[in-house]
């Protein structure tokens, strides 16, 4: 995947340090290395897991239901980017930080790791068997990549773009969002 050069310049720090960026950065940032990734991931993944049920449904560690969990996913994790790009990320670039749409965000963030306990849980861990085919060590790969994106997407969002710039910036004790 290629990335804006800004993209590129946060890409590696932090999440600490992107405190310091501002909204407009982070939102783009969010966009186009999240938003756009996890639609590009959850199709390559869903075309792997339905291939590894198709081909292998009858091994003892297949990870039966993984397409559909996927497919649930995908479809849940569409509509939460949405609401983020269509109502929430303007109303955080004309400086509002709106408490119940965040509230709403940030549980949906619940609703997604626990999504990913349940990955975990049809996948054994991500555990490969031992006589697991290449296409099965791709998908539980790229499977592993996708929930560490997720997990670095919404620690972004929960500790640093859905607090507001001026609490971020050290100047407020967070009584003002």
């Amino acid at each position: 995947m290629q990335y804006s050069a800004a993209t590129m310049a946060l890409i590696n720090e932090p999440v600490r340090a992107l405190r310091d960026r501002t909204n407009n950065e982070l939102v783009s940032f969010v966009l186009e290395r999240f938003h756009k990734v996890h639609r590009e991931q959850l199709s390559e993944l869903l075309e792997l897991a339905e291939k590894i049920e198709r081909v292998h449904g009858d091994h003892p560690e297949s990870p039966t239901g993984l397409y559909s969990l996927l497919s649930r996913i995908e479809k849940e994790l569409e509509q939460h980017m949405m609401k983020e790009e269509q109502i929430l990320f303007p109303m955080l670039l004309n400086g509002q930080y709106p408490a119940g749409p965040i509230m709403v965000m940030t549980s949906e963030h619940d609703e997604h790791e626990a999504a990913i306990a349940q990955i975990l849980d049809v996948t054994n861990q991500l555990t490969i068997p031992e006589d697991g085919c290449g296409t099965w060590r791709h998908l539980y790969a790229k499977l592993n990549e996708f929930i560490t994106d997720i997990r670095t997407h919404i620690e972004i969002e929960n500790k640093v773009l859905f607090v507001s710039e001026h609490a971020r910036s050290g100047q407020c004790c967070g009584s003002c969002q």
